[in-house]
């Protein structure tokens, strides 16, 4: 099979023109650049995420640019505006007459006019968080119109545009390089890792190993070309990126082809996200490699319960049956651009069957079914469609309750590195806790990566367990909190001037999962409910004294954290608010003038 190295890796755009024209059915150049400079991608469409794929593109700010406007890119209306402390943190949907809708996440401030929209109903349902709809005919956009500025909102470490373009009857994002936006790109994605995986008739992976790769006329290969395993039914995962021109990141593949043989029998195509989805990543991406060692590796084949509609042409969910013949397997990775890279190589079995190893577990859950677990003092109830396959489940149980705050045995429940697609219902019945305790009990959830304990909440049942919902594995007991939340002031003063921020860290001893609703906060001044924003990632409450906002004078600011259990933080300052920048910041100002026009005089 020597014959293999004279193979011509790279492919050319034109061996991928179906593909790409497959999906040239939307509206080409209708919607223009909604930043104004050339978009640069840090993050494209489909790309591996935690929990989901990305539903729309990154665009980089452009160079030294501060406050970059962000414009519409059709002409439409805006449909809705969202407001929240994660996820896109402030985000304005315009819906346009061709039958889509953009999204523009992020966003450092809204327009004007949207601005003013958002205030008025913040302070008519005293909520930071909003989600307000419009009507069509009351917010018209034109084509560039600005409707705001990019910044860093919400679940965003550096400052970005994420921008989408979704199907206004579906709901479904779509690939926005899919619509003619330029964005020069003439590099085609990198390979960096192939796993073989063996399987039994079941669709179970018995055992699975890496792949030494190497580079072989512009594509990839296998050191001999040929694969030896020692089974009958195998399966592939690659890790893929992609490049683009002048971008040092890695993004996410547009296309994932296998092809058996030269005949297709499995795709993976990044053209449309629907977010109901989202979760069944958890089922295409190797997970052990995702969460144990940051490898993000597309499975070219299906798992039992992986219902994703991201997949075309996938013949036996992408298994291969391997023979003492041995067969041709390639792997195609493209991006949206057409360009395209191989990895090609020959698998062989060596006749053995590989025998299905013995498996240390305690309960066996069967994929696509409910299952319920009644260990002593708990229940443990998974509804259908929980798993991506089945579970060999190991399990444990400690007796000791009432020690170290712990008010029930601890269940130990499989490990971290099991992905779980449905929420499911945790009971559990407390050992030795005081009535005058039962409206601080929670249902603790501790990882076995980190020993962290992050609370689920829990209301209780009617047989008098605590229960709650999570869709992780690990460690579940009941625990009580009576420790209030922490308020750390960063910014107030004694005296705070025009534009001044009042800023605090809150915090609480447990972090919220599952359904737990988490962290409440109401901030007055003057007993009148005062709208102060959140960023999550920070968890940083903040206030810029917007003219008008308040009157000059002294004032009172009283600040009410309360955690999920009821446990309340109460903080009060007062200071006196002055209508006037500061001294020292109008002198500095006028400093900076009087160095510019010096410099100004001496260029001419």
């Amino acid at each position: 099979m020597k014959h293999l190295i004279n193979l011509f890796f790279l492919i050319p755009f034109a061996l991928f023109s179906n593909l790409i024209a497959q999906t040239n059915q939307y509206p080409q150049g209708y919607f223009q650049n909604p930043v104004g400079h050339q978009m640069e991608l840090t993050g494209s469409f489909g790309e591996l995420r935690p929990n989901h794929f990305h539903s729309g593109i990154d665009i980089k700010a452009g160079k030294g640019m501060n406050n970059e406007p962000i414009l519409a890119a059709a002409e439409g209306y805006v449909s809705r505006i969202n407001v929240q402390g994660g996820g896109y943190g402030q985000a304005v949907f315009i819906t346009h007459p061709n039958g889509y809708t953009t999204a523009y996440g992020h966003l450092d401030k809204f327009s004007i006019e949207l601005h003013a929209i958002l205030r008025k109903k913040q302070y008519e349902t005293e909520s930071f968080e909003q989600n307000i709809v419009f009507q069509p005919n009351e917010f018209p956009v034109v084509r560039g119109q600005e409707i705001g500025k990019m910044g860093n909102r919400g679940h965003s470490f550096g400052q970005h545009l994420h921008f989408e373009i979704r199907n206004t009857e579906s709901g479904k994002s779509v690939n926005p390089l899919l619509f003619g936006f330029d964005v020069p790109d003439h590099v085609a994605p990198t390979i960096g890792g192939l796993k073989v995986y063996y399987l039994n008739e079941k669709r179970e992976i018995i055992e699975s190993r890496t792949v030494s790769l190497v580079k072989k006329n512009g594509g990839y290969g296998i050191v001999g070309d040929t694969l030896n395993v020692f089974a009958t039914i195998v399966a592939f995962a690659v890790k893929t990126y992609d490049k683009q021109d002048g971008a040092s990141g890695d993004n996410g593949i547009f296309s994932l082809e296998m092809k058996e043989n030269d005949a297709l029998v499995y795709r993976f195509k990044a053209e449309t996200v629907q977010f109901d989805e989202n979760r069944y990543l958890n089922a295409h991406v190797d997970y052990y490699e995702m969460t144990a060692r940051k490898s993000n590796y597309h499975r070219a084949f299906l798992l039992p319960g992986n219902h994703l509609s991201m997949y075309e042409n996938v013949v036996n969910n992408g298994i291969l049956q391997a023979n003492q013949e041995g067969k041709k397997i390639t792997l195609t990775s493209s991006d949206a651009a057409g360009n395209a890279v191989n990895l090609e190589f020959f698998v062989k079995s060596k006749g053995g069957v590989i025998d299905l190893k013995t498996k240390n577990y305690t309960y066996f859950i069967p994929v696509n079914e409910p299952s319920i677990l009644k260990p002593n003092g708990a229940n443990f109830y998974f509804p259908n469609n929980c798993f991506y396959e089945n579970i060999y489940l190991k399990f444990g149980q400690n007796t000791e309750g009432g020690t170290y705050g712990i008010y029930s045995p601890t269940y130990q429940l499989q490990d971290n590195r099991t992905p779980i697609h449905a929420m499911f219902n945790v009971n559990i019945q407390p050992v030795g806790l005081p009535d005058s305790l039962k409206s601080k009990a929670f249902i603790a959830f501790c990882s076995q990566e980190n020993g962290r304990v992050q609370s689920c909440g829990g209301a209780w049942s009617v047989d008098g367990t605590l229960m709650a919902k999570n869709n992780r594995f690990g460690n579940y007991c009941v625990m009580v909190d009576q420790a209030p939340p922490r308020i750390s002031p960063v910014s107030i003063a004694d005296v705070v001037y025009k534009s001044g921020r009042l800023a605090f860290r809150i915090s609480d001893n447990f972090n919220e999962i599952g359904i737990n609703e988490g962290l409440k906060y109401r901030a007055e001044i003057d007993g009148q409910w005062l709208m102060m924003e959140f960023d999550s990632k920070y968890d940083l409450l903040f206030l810029k004294l917007e003219e008008g906002l308040i009157t000059e004078g002294v004032h009172q600011f009283k600040l009410t954290v309360t955690d999920d259990r009821g446990n309340e933080s109460v903080y009060n300052r007062s200071f006196e608010y002055i209508a006037r920048e500061p001294e020292r910041r109008v002198a500095k100002a006028k400093s900076s003038k009087v160095k510019h026009s010096n410099t100004k005089r001496k260029r001419r």
